[in-house]
């Protein structure tokens, strides 16, 4: 969050130092790779190279992402994994249109009802 907010901080934050690390090292992000769920686990992976060795990092997914802002890496998700969480667009708005119009009205007072009578 505070990459995009281009928040400036006087001592490194920990993704700020694994960046710095990696820099020092001479190797660089490629990318970040979301590639599996299981039992409502989800995995990461930090794709690096370094010369032309090119490195792998099992990491959790909102470090990766991390990684991957503060590096301007791109950010690949699994087919499967998107497939398995996938939320229907038509079904999610209609769900959301409803809770709006519940939350209407509740939100009415008795007064209110009787001022929408003809």
């Amino acid at each position: 969050m505070f990459r995009l907010q281009n928040a400036y901080f006087p001592r490194p934050l920990t993704h700020d130092l694994f960046k710095n690390t990696i820099e020092q090292l001479g190797a660089k992000v490629d990318f970040i790779y979301l590639n599996k769920i299981e039992q409502n686990t989800y995995y990461a992976q930090v794709h690096l190279t370094q010369k032309d060795n090119e490195i792998v990092i099992d990491a959790r997914p909102s470090d990766a992402i991390a990684i991957a802002l503060r590096c301007e890496a791109a950010i690949y998700i699994d087919e499967k994994v998107m497939e398995s969480n996938a939320v229907d667009r038509e079904e999610f708005l209609k769900e959301q249109k409803e809770k709006s119009y519940k939350t209407y009205l509740e939100s009415l007072e008795e007064e209110d009802l009787g001022k929408l009578k003809h």
